[in-house]
């Protein structure tokens, strides 16, 4: 794109036009268009990829515990033995959590070799420590798999 009004001064001109136009709508709606001086084109292609729309710092209302979105892969990228098994481990792990230390488990899928969930917990909440119990429990339900770690 940049090379397009490198060559045409007419379209550069629109281009600019066109984030004075798009930063004035935003005031109009009263959001923050923090980095934006309205009319002033050279501190707005700094501020700014040319061709993408203003980025908002905040859309969505923030809440104060962080919502984690996890993937979890098994060494080597091996299968679990069973995904019922693993499933049933990971049901287990995640009502426990929630009764026991104020830590949810959202939304999960179990595929052959590696798992994806959401996860959210208090101010206390650190997510590595909470992963190394989730993988020591699914590696419990399996008592065959002692020999060598899933993870």
């Amino acid at each position: 794109m940049s090379s397009r009004a490198g060559s045409d001064p007419r379209i550069a001109a629109e281009d600019s036009e066109s984030i004075r136009e798009q930063t004035g709508r935003l005031y109009t709606f009263g959001l923050s268009t923090e980095g934006f001086a309205a009319g002033d084109s050279a501190s707005t292609s700094r501020s700014m990829i040319k061709g993408r729309p203003p980025r908002l710092p905040h859309i969505f209302q923030s809440y104060s515990a962080t919502l984690f979105f996890v993937t979890v892969c098994t060494l080597h990228r091996r299968r679990f033995p069973s995904l019922k098994t693993a499933q049933e481990a990971l049901v287990v792990y995640g009502t426990r959590a929630i009764s026991e230390f104020n830590v949810a488990l959202g939304r999960y899928v179990i595929m052959p070799d590696h798992l994806h969930f959401f996860v959210r917990g208090d101010q206390n909440f650190v997510l590595g420590n909470w992963v190394k119990g989730l993988k020591r429990a699914i590696l419990k339900a399996f008592p065959n798999e002692k020999g060598y770690s899933l993870w």
